[in-house]
């Protein structure tokens, strides 16, 4: 009987296979060596490409995938509109038979491998290929990992990419590893280890919240909220922000906060431009995008945004005005941010890379990631790998030295300042 069972869902499998929207006259078909040999590589690089394998990225999207923005087949193809004109995707789908059986989601830019951004000079050019975290989905087996080996490998000793980026791949994700472990024996690169930081809302198991901070941090946080309001004359509230007819409005907002910060001379947070508009059209189309606003009356205070996905939300941005840094304004808002996530239902909150003190306050769980740019075997690429590898030297030594001396956390404050103060100048002159 168990055995009989068992023939129906291998049966009821390959007709859901069959089932699923087929690639007609696919964008490319690739037959190579190694273990391609035995799988069907369909690579699109069109937007009209990507509408032909949707039903395949989404069949290996919701049954292997992780709950994030980043892999959504909606949210990559609006993002694809503000590519500019030396970017296009390169998404490639593995078949075993009729089964897509991998996925691989990313973008190709012709970059300078020289370039004086004051002069608008630009010399010599590759092509790089960025796959961001969440951008490899296999389904685990050796088949589908080592056929993703064998593309990248193809790419990168044919010339058909001089660069291969891939960006946050966690460490506890066997797949992903393999393929790293396996580029870095092979061709030159360039590792980038970081942290991940996350905060679990409830018990993965029981469904329970989640009480991590001690009685002593809630009583701070709590101290905060109310040193904040009694400021505003006990008028502070916070909006969520969550339709369409939203979105407009929330950008205004929270570019206005980023002006008035040193985010704005870095080029950080969100801004009023076609980048961000499409960034929460996108979140909008999925059912996903959040924002929050602390607000008293009329005056913008904080704001955060973000993406819920199934029980999972994703930090993109965050900021506050400095005038009111010593209340706290940006741990005010990410407290409010978290009991209403909570409320909703939300596990887990993915609060992005980087060691940021406000991120490691409110983390219960810290992984190691890993970003590795992988250079190909033709002259500009070792070119390349040769300067990119001796400013990375330089940069470790002045921070360790600075980290030695006591001095990181000084000429970081000292920087931010000084941006702030760039920031301010052009306000004003606008």
């Amino acid at each position: 009987m168990d055995h009989g069972l068992h023939l129906q869902d291998q049966n009821k499998l390959k007709t859901e296979v069959s089932e699923k929207e087929s690639i007609a006259d696919p964008a490319v078909q690739l037959q190579q060596s190694g273990s391609l040999c035995k799988h069907r590589i369909v690579v699109a690089k069109s937007l009209e490409d990507i509408e032909k394998i949707r039903g395949d990225w989404q069949y290996l999207e919701d049954k292997f995938g992780r709950n994030a923005p980043f892999s959504n087949y909606i949210f990559f193809q609006q993002l694809c509109h503000t590519f500019d004109e030396k970017t296009k995707p390169h998404v490639i789908v593995v078949y075993d038979d009729a089964e897509p059986i991998a996925l691989l989601i990313g973008r190709q830019t012709v970059c300078p491998v020289f370039c004086l951004k004051a002069i608008g000079l630009e010399i010599l050019s590759m092509r790089c290929w960025t796959i961001f975290f969440d951008g490899i989905i296999t389904n685990d087996k050796a088949s589908s990992i080592d056929a993703a080996i064998d593309y990248f490998d193809c790419q990168l000793k044919s010339g058909g990419i001089d660069i291969l980026n891939l960006q946050h791949i966690p460490l506890n994700d066997k797949a992903a590893m393999k393929i790293v472990h396996y580029l870095q024996d092979r061709f030159k690169s360039i590792l980038k280890p970081e942290f991940h930081l996350y905060r679990e809302l409830r018990d993965a198991e029981t469904g329970l919240e989640n009480c991590t901070n001690s009685s002593k941090t809630m009583s701070t946080f709590r101290r905060k909220d109310r040193k904040l309001t009694t400021y505003f004359g006990g008028s502070l509230e916070m909006q969520m922000l969550s339709s369409i007819c939203d979105l407009q409005p929330f950008i205004e907002d929270a570019a206005s906060i980023v002006s008035q910060t040193y985010q704005s001379a870095l080029g950080t947070g969100v801004t009023n431009d076609q980048h961000w508009q499409t960034i929460t059209q996108a979140l909008a189309s999925i059912g996903s995008f959040r924002g929050y606003l602390l607000k008293s009356n009329n005056i913008l205070i904080s704001y955060v945004l973000g993406a819920v996905v199934n029980d999972r939300f994703t930090l993109f941005a965050t900021g506050f005005l400095p005038k009111y840094q010593k209340f706290s304004p940006g741990t005010v808002l990410m407290n409010r941010v978290l009991t209403s996530l909570t409320e909703e239902g939300v596990n887990v909150v993915d609060l992005g890379f980087g060691d940021a003190s406000y991120k490691r306050l409110h983390a219960t769980q810290i992984e190691e990631d890993l970003s590795i740019q992988v250079y190909g075997k033709g002259f500009l690429s070792s070119l390349e790998w040769t300067f990119i590898s001796c400013t990375s030297i330089t940069l470790r030594i002045a921070k360790h030295t600075l980290r030695k001396l006591g001095l990181k956390r000084i000429t970081k404050r000292i920087w931010r300042q000084h941006l702030l103060r760039r920031s301010m100048r052009s306000l004003s002159t606008q």
